[in-house]
């Protein structure tokens, strides 16, 4: 088996699925979406960009990673997202901010934070080997 290529299917496949719920999900209930963007440590001036841009972005990573000649592209976009996203979690985990807000998308509202810190690093850590795959891929193309 050729772990190189089957981490990365694996990634994709996790990507695409987490990405399209979650953002389909947040778009169809944009409201309840805004709701929980406003129950976060964000500046108020931020929601609307956030909004729009967080659910956009995944649905993009979703296409890049349909589309076989940008399907590299796909994984280091999602798995930096993805990274993002964990790094919020740790941050809400360790007591950085004043209150806990709320998770914002579908079935993620029922489930805690760390239960959602354990879910994303299922997804994050394939996500960064892949990412390491392609990006030694690259360099032994270019030398």
């Amino acid at each position: 088996m050729n772990w190189k290529k089957v981490i990365p299917f694996v990634t994709s496949l996790m990507l695409v699925l987490l990405f399209t719920y979650t953002a389909l999900d947040k778009l169809s209930n944009i409201s309840t979406f805004e709701y929980g963007l406003k129950a976060q440590v964000f500046h108020s001036a931020m929601i609307p960009a956030l909004k729009w841009g967080i659910p956009l972005a995944e649905l993009l990573i979703v296409i890049l990673l349909l589309i076989p000649s940008l399907n590299s592209t796909g994984i280091v976009a999602g798995t930096f997202l993805m990274l993002g996203f964990t790094i919020y979690i740790l941050l809400v985990l360790s007591t950085v901010f004043s209150k806990v807000p709320c998770a914002c998308a579908g079935v993620f509202r029922t489930i805690t934070w760390e239960q959602q810190l354990a879910l994303n690093l299922i997804i994050l850590i394939p996500g960064m080997v892949s990412t390491a795959f392609i990006w030694r891929n690259m360099r032994t193309r270019i030398v």
